[in-house]
């Protein structure tokens, strides 16, 4: 009977899209995918035993601002690293790869097709992150030539560095810093949500960048959306805008935690609009890379895509199932992109800690290193000290450049400047190390260029290294890059 069903819902699904004149573009491949997620979820395939995870015993919060699963509250700070000790579980078991979250079939638009650019590369990333928090886009100007004239001087200092490439926020809360179908307008340009500025903010970052010779990667927060407080100003001409106002979406496509809504990657219509986003910048603008970092999960709880695993998840264990949903949204990026550009790169940038990322936000780091079809190049958060007492600096590398599996895939490590003269809280016995030594990220450049996967290295983020108030040690540190950087 299971077999028959089985034979009768490929058969549906057969006649579907056979019918459907709106849809181009689907290969064989996609459609033998879609149709064993659609099996998958009909036959209810049997799942593995379920992960249990040890507490972690200290907890240090990831990503762009101080935005952590327990409080979304975004600050103006740092970016900070976790230097967590979560350990797997005695006894683990192998993440499902035969039942998974249903798989998005990338279905283009009549006009999206590839693009003919030959993106600026280099074998070896020397990398800037530039956030929403910096001066440039947390106060842009309201004309182009003034927001030209500053994101310039900003490429300016960046090259002095010795850098090549930057990574740049063109969406962190669901928003967009260029003319989207997909996403309302950030509110940094026009400083209102949803108003658009008198230019194209991305345009020009793009263009400047290029001008210098710098690598542009667009940086995009794909599972971040808006604070609670401006969510209802979200035109319902947008998906997020549309599933806020739909009492069958809100709380299932995207979840209020802590004071912002996040985008559930479970659902494929969740995925194709991420992808839709994703596909829009490599079309219409001379990117060099789609850069995405460590925000996945935003918490543990059960409740946020409970009907999701009731729906897909094929008698899956929670663990699992959000393993393969990130998964799968990690993978559909990376198709994506490739789609209308096969040279543009596919970066992420997970947090330090491989268990932490596994066990917490559920991002299957280990499997994107070794495994075609994820990602061109890693670049994890070592936002640690040498004397760091859960992950110090040079055993985490080394555990890094172990899981890369993948060939084609490169390690660019990930560097922390805005800790240099500080306390470091989350170090234990090393908390003293970034105030008493010197030069610690010219010596963790000099070391990361002794792995055998690397592939560059990353600093976390502009002002920390050229806001105007920065500490006399950390002007003498940049001269100590410079030097190992170039």
């Amino acid at each position: 009977m299971k077999r028959i069903k089985g034979l009768l819902t490929f058969i549906v699904i057969a006649f579907v899209f056979s019918s459907c004149s709106k849809i181009e573009n689907i290969d064989t491949s996609s459609f033998v995918q879609s149709s064993q997620a659609v099996s998958s979820v009909t036959l209810q395939i049997e799942s593995p035993k379920p992960i249990t995870t040890s507490a972690d015993t200290t907890t240090e919060p990831p990503g762009d601002s101080s935005v952590t699963s327990s409080s979304t509250e975004e600050t103006t700070t740092t970016k900070t690293d976790s230097s967590t000790t979560t350990n797997p579980p005695a006894t683990t078991t192998t993440a499902a790869t035969t039942t998974q979250p249903a798989q998005t079939t990338i279905i283009d638009k009549p006009d999206l097709t590839p693009t003919t650019y030959n993106p600026l590369n280099y074998s070896e990333q020397k990398g800037v992150w530039i956030s929403y928090l910096e001066g440039v886009l947390s106060s842009p100007s309201k004309t182009e030539s003034g927001f030209r004239a500053q994101i310039s001087a900003v490429y300016d200092n960046v090259k002095v560095l010795g850098a090549n490439t930057v990574y740049v926020h063109v969406r962190a809360f669901g928003d967009a810093y260029y003319p989207s179908e997909y996403y309302h307008w950030t509110s940094k340009f026009s400083g209102t949500l949803g108003i658009a500025p008198a230019y194209d903010p991305l345009k020009v970052m793009v263009e400047e960048a290029h001008k210098k010779g710098l690598s542009f990667h667009a940086w995009i927060n794909p599972m971040r959306g808006p604070k609670v407080a401006d969510i209802s100003n979200v035109s319902t001409a947008f998906p997020i805008g549309q599933w806020y106002n739909d009492p069958t979406k809100i709380e299932k496509y995207i979840v209020n935690i802590n004071g912002y809504y996040w985008l559930s990657p479970s659902y494929p219509d969740v995925r194709q609009l991420i992808c839709n986003g994703v596909t829009e910048i490599v079309q219409n603008y001379d990117v060099d890379g789609i850069h995405i970092d460590d925000y996945f999960y935003p918490t543990t709880a059960d409740s946020f895509d409970a009907e999701a695993r009731s729906l897909y998840g094929g008698g899956q264990t929670k663990e699992n199932f959000r393993l393969n949903a990130v998964s799968s949204m990690v993978s559909d990026i990376y198709s994506a992109v490739k789609r209308i550009n096969s040279k543009v790169l596919f970066g992420v940038s997970p947090a330090g800690n491989i268990n932490t990322n596994k066990y917490t936000y559920y991002a299957d780091v280990e499997k994107w290193c070794s495994t075609t079809g994820y990602l061109d190049y890693v670049a994890p958060q070592l936002y640690y000290g040498f004397n760091n007492q859960a992950m110090p600096f040079e055993a985490t590398a080394i555990k890094w450049n172990n899981i890369m599996k993948n060939q084609n895939a490169k390690l660019v490590i990930g560097l922390a400047p805005y800790k240099i003269g500080l306390v470091d809280t989350y170090a234990g016995t090393g908390s003293q190390e970034w105030v008493n030594d010197s030069n610690i990220i010219s010596r963790e450049i000099t070391y990361s260029k002794t792995l055998s996967h690397y592939g560059g290295v990353a600093f976390y983020r502009y002002d920390s290294l050229f806001a105007s108030n920065v500490s006399d040690k950390v002007k003498q540190e940049i001269e100590s890059i410079k030097q190992v950087l170039n």
